[in-house]
This record gives C-alpha cells, sequence and structure tokens, in this order.
C-alpha cells in the first residue's frame, strides 16, 4: 500500500488507499482562490495516481506562471525524485484545471505565480 500527498504552499492533502483527509497548518490562512486553485488541481492529480500503476515514491516541485485571464502561460518543473513519468502525471492533472481569472491581489508584475509540490510517500506499517 502508497500513500500519496499533494502539497500546494500551505495545503496539505493526504491520501491513504481510498481514505483522504484534508489538514489546515496552523500558519497564515490560504487565499480562496488558491485553495480553490489547489484542490482542482489535486482532483485531477489524485485520479490519475489512483488508475497508475508503480510511481515510485518521490516528489515532483513545479513553478507555474499563470496569465490574468487563467491561461497557463509556464511550467517548469523545479525537482524530481520520483521518474518523468510522475512529473508528466504532475504537470496533465495542472493542464486539465480550469482556472478562473486571477484576483488582482494576487497578480505581481502582471501574472500569478506559485508554486506546487506532489509527493507520493511510501507507506509504512507501524
Amino acid at each position: 500500500m502508497r500513500r500519496v500527498a499533494f502539497v500546494g504552499c500551505s495545503v496539505l492533502l493526504v491520501v491513504l488507499c481510498s481514505v483522504v483527509s484534508a489538514q489546515q497548518p496552523s500558519a497564515a490562512p490560504v487565499h480562496p482562490f488558491k485553495k480553490r486553485l489547489y484542490d482542482q488541481i489535486g482532483a485531477f492529480w489524485y485520479h490519475a495516481v489512483a488508475k497508475s500503476k508503480n510511481i515510485p515514491v518521490g516528489t515532483v516541485r513545479v513553478a507555474m506562471t499563470i496569465s490574468p485571464n487563467g491561461a497557463i502561460a509556464k511550467l517548469r518543473v523545479l525537482s524530481n525524485t520520483s521518474n518523468q513519468v510522475f512529473a508528466k502525471l504532475c504537470l496533465d492533472a495542472i493542464h486539465q484545471a480550469k482556472i478562473p481569472p486571477i484576483p488582482a491581489d494576487l497578480l505581481s508584475d502582471g501574472k500569478f505565480q506559485d508554486e506546487i509540490a506532489f509527493t507520493v510517500y511510501e507507506n509504512k506499517k507501524t
């Protein structure tokens, strides 16, 4: 059995088999737009991971740049400790998300920039 996690900024979602739990660290609250965006990406990612076999343990960190109208301008893998199949799965999850227009308060230099990490953990029996 493996455990997978989608990590986006301060939002941590963990899946253990079919049990889903959401945890919000006690850090500063996440902007509602970001939470909605991470939830959408996470839904596509969870679905793809559940269908995939033999994804090795590891983390893929992705930098994303999104235009004010919600179009993805740039995605870049910053690091990958898994494999290329998992990295592609992560990028595909971001591409599949329906990104609405970005709130003005999240734009910097006319664009939205953020990083997301996707992780598959080994399930350690205790």
